[in-house]
């Protein structure tokens, strides 16, 4: 069986850049001191560019990650975006973000980091899943 949903390009590099936006007020006004303690970071500083540009990346090939997995699995709307996003946060994301927290104790780190990527990956899964039909 042929599956005819398309992946909507536009729609995953919208995702991409909102989630980018997000980011750069998650760990600046809103969590950054937050992060920077759990993080052990005593000198915040502006990431150099590379880094910068490096995180987009890695942030939109999340976001076809997701368009792809839309696709894999016949779903569409952004309900079904929505629910892949939240299947996505704990059935992988979680393993991976509370590993600082178990083995090292840096609960903070955790706090700030698992809904950011929570919230991201949700927010992709809605964009894409409403535009893929």
């Amino acid at each position: 069986m042929k599956n005819s949903i398309p992946i909507k390009h536009g729609a995953v590099i919208t995702a991409g850049l909102i989630n980018f936006a997000l980011a750069f007020i998650w760990y600046g006004p809103l969590f950054g001191e937050a992060w920077s303690k759990g993080a052990e970071v005593v000198d915040a500083k502006t990431p150099p560019l590379w880094a910068t540009i490096t995180s987009f990346v890695i942030g939109l090939i999340s976001c076809y990650g997701i368009a792809f997995l839309l696709k894999w699995t016949h779903q569409t709307g952004w309900n079904n975006g929505i629910k892949l996003g939240l299947f996505v946060s704990v059935v992988f994301l979680l393993q991976v973000v509370i590993g600082p927290w178990l083995f090292a104790g840096r609960w903070l780190l955790f706090v700030v980091n698992m809904p950011y990527f929570a919230i991201t990956v949700i927010i992709a899964g809605a964009i894409i899943g409403a535009y893929q039909k």
